[in-house]
């Protein structure tokens, strides 16, 4: 294992407060793998509400309401650039995080750069706002659910790496060149 998959193990044991053996540690190939595992190790509890689902109608009903019926085709995979122009997409933020009563979202808008903003999706914008949401962590006592460890997998990968955007099956050392 290489420097940086040492330190994203060392990640995982530090967040969930688990020891992962190094012959684990070497068959957690993708975020799905890692996340199934974690959750065999962990007190595990059902869910009662998805967060990103949650997200995800909340940023809709914020997008119809701060923009009218201008969103037509409010999807996960729609890009941004589809519903906002980038040069409105501050202004645009600010009335969509107000419309859709996300105080716990970021003032200042994601994905503020040129470059990023032609590539980003509803979908990543839910996940980014998921990472940051109150409900992504488990109360004190409380057993972790599986959309809780897959964001605190996402969180992990995102601090050792700074990959942000990838799907549950994507290989950790060939699709995001964590060696």
């Amino acid at each position: 294992m290489g420097l940086e998959s040492v330190e994203l193990v060392m990640e995982w044991e530090e967040a969930f407060g688990i020891a992962i053996p190094d012959e684990a540690a070497s068959r957690l190939t993708t975020p799905r793998l890692a996340t199934e595992y974690l959750l065999s190790r962990l007190e595990r509890r059902s869910a009662t509400e998805c967060i990103r689902q949650r997200i995800f109608f909340r940023l809709r009903r914020g997008f119809r309401l701060a923009l009218g019926q201008t969103v037509t085709r409010f999807e996960p995979q729609a890009k941004l650039r589809s519903c906002v122009a980038r040069r409105e997409w501050p202004q645009v933020w600010a009335r969509v995080r107000q419309a859709a009563l996300g105080e716990s979202w970021p003032e200042r808008a994601p994905f503020r750069g040129p470059i990023e903003f032609r590539i980003r999706t509803l979908g990543d914008l839910v996940q980014e706002l998921a990472r940051c949401d109150p409900r992504a962590e488990p109360a004190p006592g409380m057993g972790w659910t599986r959309e809780q460890v897959s964001l605190a997998v996402r969180r992990a990968v995102d601090e050792v790496v700074g990959a942000r955007y990838f799907d549950e099956d994507d290989e950790f050392v060939t699709e995001l060149g964590i060696r």
